[in-house]
């Protein structure tokens, strides 16, 4: 008796799969299946990896008896109508000697498992197919465990008992890929179990220890949490040896080709290999790493021709034949960054500046390092192109597996083993790159959104006879209430009710307020912290309002000023707002109305605007307030436009040192990218705006040809007031900008609003509190914030022991407002209402601070 061929792996999950759904759905569903797959055959164009495709390929056993493995499924498919019940199969499990010992993967909610390292003794074969399975069960899950588990199991596959030696290892290896790779949704079909099979070829280990390897490569340096650095994985060829097999595949050894005509609508083009991977490295960089590292990338390889795809802009009316490289190579760059994000979970910490431009950097830049040396050999650079396609690999191929978007427009990736047998054979001609299809049509998805009008509303309800000082509160209020929220609103409603009628329901002005919030909308992100952050924004916003003095002419041009920068990019961004608003103007003109006045006034000291907060109070001993006037309106320009617009910069100031900061080996370049990174924060990008009409309008605020005095602070003033408004958010909600280019002035909120939470607090000296009367007068002085700015008030107590909370409820009867919204400091910190004064270190003559608790008010 002649016993029929065993099918491979990755067929028998087909025959599984069949077999089990024509036992529930009856013999009329092997019909239904032969007709899909002549239609597929039959259809004019199928795309390369479809996995349509590759299913009717591997489902021939239907179609005739005398297929080799027709026997196998009439063998399961009547095995499975024998456990088949009301249509619901009851499944046997005959696979492991002692299913005691078999534990499912863990949880994405419980706790990861901690690392074990694997077993001294394990071989270079069970690793790698222990990485494979504990990436594919991190990836599509308990599901895929249990099909992988009713398969009949060969021993290469025993650590997924719990008794076995390299369980722990394999466990704890899926805790790390599910901190790296997105979860497959689990209404899925089983197609992965089959996909497993077909890339571990279990019949071709051997041949195959490469690939195994080259899965997993990647994935293994991206755990990247706060306990552990992001791993610098050694060579690809420094763990992997690669002996020739005489017996391999002659299908292996051939080049990838393309075995679909391509259709007619569709745009053919190649791109080597060595351009590809690194659009693919990049594009998984910036998968996991976000805006962050791609900002910190485009602003150290400005002038880096490799980088070409980072920096295109789209054509709003293309011509595909006439294609620039950089468009060809953005679009695939843009279609792979899609793809990995399907695939890669963003890291926790991808919005750390100083994690993303100096370690991740770092990593991205060591796996490019061989590859952009000059004069490198041929082997040499051969081997940094394989191994910077082995660090990609893994996700490549996930990505391609399920994206439609990523297999409509390329093959599926070569494996491993077969580019180095391609690429180091001396008989191989060069290779003649990857084909890429582009569409010959974009789809309106694709096109730059066009800005829209956010004016109609402002214009019907803005008034031509509006004065300057209400314009300027209505316009001050929408641009915080932009920035911070309803919230910030509503607060402001509570603490200063008759100060602002213009935001009650029933007020005229309400409209042309919203209005306002509009077009500030597409100037500002909103701020999406929330907590005490708001109160010291508050401060700041009365400060800078000024309510007391507002009817005066300085008061008001301070004000209009402080939002010059913000008002000319809607100015010049908004469609319609210059036709309804006038435009802004620079501190310099307005100083000389200001001396005009002056003149014809004969007031005693001649009136002047206060120093912009942008102002730094330090320089650190090598840079003028010019240059770091410069630097921050460097920053605002590219954190609103992108960093493309650089290159177009130092083309036209190549003969000029004065934006040497732009370079990474300059000493100012790190204060220039910190800028960059605050000021993101804070504005919307407009990378739609014409580029020349932008670096026009930057050399307008730089004012190159006017020549200032070298002593003259007009220049200065000028460029502080363009960037203040931004500037000031980013020193209020960044510490560290604050630290390196901020004003003292502003105090930050990390110093007044924070409560002390370390458990370690400063030795408390013993006071005696029976002996510690207050003098003057028993009064202790209290610094509270009010709608026209901090002022000192005096509080009457008996001595140093009453509590704090009774402190509290006599500050609250003062500026009527609720003990319980309110937060008192001393020099020592937030003071703890249940201990007294002299417990919480409060000295005489101490002047105490009051800060708005905004976070219980809601």
């Amino acid at each position: 008796m002649t016993w029929p061929p065993q099918p491979p792996p990755e067929i028998l999950v087909v025959i599984e799969r069949t077999a089990r759904a024509v036992a529930q759905l009856g013999l009329e569903h092997e019909k239904l299946i032969l007709e899909a797959n002549r239609c597929i055959e039959n259809a004019p164009y199928k795309p390369p990896g479809s996995k349509t495709v590759l299913e009717v390929e591997r489902s021939g056993f239907l179609k005739s008896c005398d297929h080799p493995y027709h026997q196998v499924y009439r063998k399961k498919r009547d095995a499975y109508f024998a456990q088949c019940q009301d249509g619901v199969i009851h499944f046997l499990r005959p696979k492991f000697d002692d299913d005691d010992d078999l534990k499912p993967p863990p949880n994405r909610d419980d706790p990861p498992p901690p690392p074990h390292p694997p077993p001294d003794d394990i071989t270079p074969i069970d690793l790698g197919l222990v990485k494979v399975t504990a990436l594919f069960v991190a990836r599509y899950g308990q599901q895929f465990w249990h099909a992988l588990i009713d398969m009949p199991m060969c021993p290469h596959f025993s650590f997924l008992n719990s008794s076995d030696k390299t369980f722990s290892y394999y466990n704890g290896l899926v805790g790390l890929y599910h901190r790296v790779l997105r979860p497959f949704p689990p209404d899925a079909d089983e197609a992965p179990l089959g996909e497993f099979f077909r890339y571990v070829q279990l019949e071709k280990l051997h041949q195959k220890l490469t690939d195994l390897h080259a899965l997993a490569y990647g994935l293994d340096c991206m755990d990247d949490r706060d306990a552990s650095p992001l791993a610098m994985p050694p060579s690809f060829f420094s763990l992997m040896t690669m002996p020739h097999h005489p017996n391999q595949d002659e299908d292996d050894i051939q080049p990838q080709c393309e075995p679909h005509p391509i259709p007619p609508y569709m745009f053919p083009v190649r791109i080597s290999l060595e351009e590809l991977v690194i659009i693919k490295l990049t594009a998984l960089f910036v998968s996991r790493y976000g805006q962050c590292f791609l900002r910190a990338l485009m602003m150290r390889e400005v002038s880096n021709p490799h980088f070409d795809f980072l920096f295109f802009r789209w054509d709003q009316r293309p011509q595909f034949p006439s294609m620039e490289p950089a468009e060809i190579r953005s679009h695939v760059f843009n279609v792979l960054v899609y793809a990995y994000s399907k695939i890669l979970m963003p890291s926790k910490r991808a919005n750390d500046p100083g994690f993303c431009s100096v370690v991740v950097l770092a990593v991205f830049s060591s796996r490019l390092l061989r590859l952009e040396k000059p004069k490198l050999g041929e082997g040499v650079k051969t081997r940094a192109i394989i191994d910077l396609h082995a660090f990609v690999a893994g996700v490549d191929y996930l990505a391609h597996m399920h994206e439609p978007q990523y297999s409509g427009i390329m093959s599926p990736p070569q494996r491993l083993s077969v580019m180095i047998k391609n690429l180091q054979s001396p008989l191989q001609t060069p290779h003649p790159g990857i084909l890429v299809l582009l569409p010959l049509g974009r789809k309106l998805s694709d096109y730059p959104q066009c800005s829209r009008s956010m004016c109609s509303h402002l214009e019907y309800t803005f008034p031509q006879s509006i004065g300057p000082d209400e314009l300027g509160v209505i316009k001050l209020t929408a641009l915080f209430v932009t920035r911070y929220g309803m919230f910030f609103m509503e607060a402001l409603m509570k603490i200063a009710p008759t100060e602002f009628e213009f935001l009650k329901l029933t007020h005229s002005r309400r409209a042309l307020f919203f209005a306002f919030i509009d077009v500030y909308s597409s100037i500002l992100k909103p701020f999406t912290k929330g907590g005490d952050h708001l109160a010291m924004a508050l401060e700041f916003f009365f400060y800078c309002l000024q309510l007391n003095k507002l009817k005066k002419g300085v008061a008001v041009m301070e004000l209009s000023a402080f939002l010059s920068g913000v008002d000319h990019f809607a100015w010049m961004d908004v469609n319609g707002y210059s036709a309804i608003v006038a435009a802004p103007e620079c501190r310099s003109v307005m100083m000389n109305r200001l001396t005009q006045i002056d003149t014809g006034g004969g007031l005693d000291q001649p009136p002047t605007l206060r120093t912009p907060f942008s102002f730094p109070s330090n320089y650190y001993g090598f840079s003028s307030p010019r240059d770091i006037a410069i630097i921050k309106l460097t920053a605002v320009f590219v954190a609103r436009y992108g960093v493309r617009i650089c290159r177009e910069l130092k083309k036209k100031l190549d003969a000029r040192t004065v934006l040497k900061f732009m370079e990474p080996s300059d000493e100012l370049f790190h204060f220039y990218e910190v800028a960059v990174h605050a000021y993101s924060n804070i504005l919307e990008g407009s990378d739609d705006a014409d580029t020349e009409t932008v670096i026009e309008r930057y050399f307008h605020c730089v004012q190159w040809e006017e020549q200032k005095e070298e002593g003259s602070m007009t220049f200065d003033d000028d460029l502080y007031g363009f960037v203040e408004a931004v500037d000031c958010f980013a020193q209020l909600e960044d510490g560290y900008f604050f630290q390196m280019m901020g004003n003292i002035h502003l105090v930050h909120p990390c110093d007044c609003l924070y409560d002390q939470t370390s458990s370690s607090e400063p030795k408390r000296r013993k006071v005696d509190e029976s002996s510690s009367v207050i003098e003057d007068s028993s009064t202790i002085k209290v610094w509270v914030p009010t709608v026209y700015g901090r002022k000192v008030i005096k509080i009457a107590v008996g001595s140093l022991s009453e509590k704090v909370s009774s402190l509290m409820e006599k500050i609250a009867n003062e500026i009527q407002m609720p003990a319980k919204d309110l937060k008192l400091r001393g020099k020592e910190g937030v003071l703890k209402g249940d201990k007294s004064l002299a417990q919480n270190d409060v000295e005489t003559g101490e002047i105490l601070t009051l800060t708005w608790r905004i976070s219980r008010w809601y």
